[in-house]
């Protein structure tokens, strides 16, 4: 049991040096990139951040609502076009924007509008894979993901979104 606990406190502490180091630099590329001010405060501390990311995979795995749309990265900009569409639909309306640095998740309550009528410039800038949002009640979320498919005879790479509550159209 005592092995465990220290494993646990061992990887928060990996965790907390890791965001000290990186959110600085986080922060300094999600203004420019958006074009707004974020608060320190605006991040979100570790256990927050892992509550967030629980809800956000069991909703993923679980609800029957999550609307999907999966296409070929040759008709990716229709996914675009979606992002674009949902993004007028949520101005106003914050979020937690998620980013991984290895074990390290980052946790951002950032405009949801903002984010997503940005969306391929902070995919461009953080280098994908994902773009994640969950509002705080975890009543609504977004996830837009790249990925490659193996087929027989090639690799295919593919986009899927997936919505709900506010962001699903």
């Amino acid at each position: 049991m005592e092995n465990k606990e220290l494993q646990r406190r061992l990887l928060e502490q990996r965790r907390k040096y890791t965001a000290r180091q990186v959110l600085p630099g986080f922060k300094d590329t999600l203004e420019r990139v958006l074009g707004c001010d974020i608060s320190r405060f605006d991040f979100l501390e570790v256990q927050a951040i892992e509550e967030l990311l629980a809800a956000f995979s069991r909703k993923m795995a679980e609800d029957p609502t999550v609307r999907s749309k999966t296409c070929e990265a040759s008709k990716v900009s229709e996914i675009w076009e979606e992002v674009a569409d949902i993004a007028l639909c949520v101005a106003g309306i914050d979020a937690v924007f998620f980013h991984s640095f290895g074990e390290y998740t980052a946790g951002v309550i950032l405009p949801a509008g903002t984010v997503l009528a940005n969306a391929e410039a902070i995919w461009e800038v953080l280098g994908g894979p994902y773009l994640r949002l969950i509002t705080m009640d975890h009543a609504s979320g977004f996830h837009l993901d790249r990925y490659m498919v193996a087929y027989p005879e090639k690799l295919v790479r593919e986009y899927e979104l997936r919505t709900w509550g506010v962001f699903a159209r």
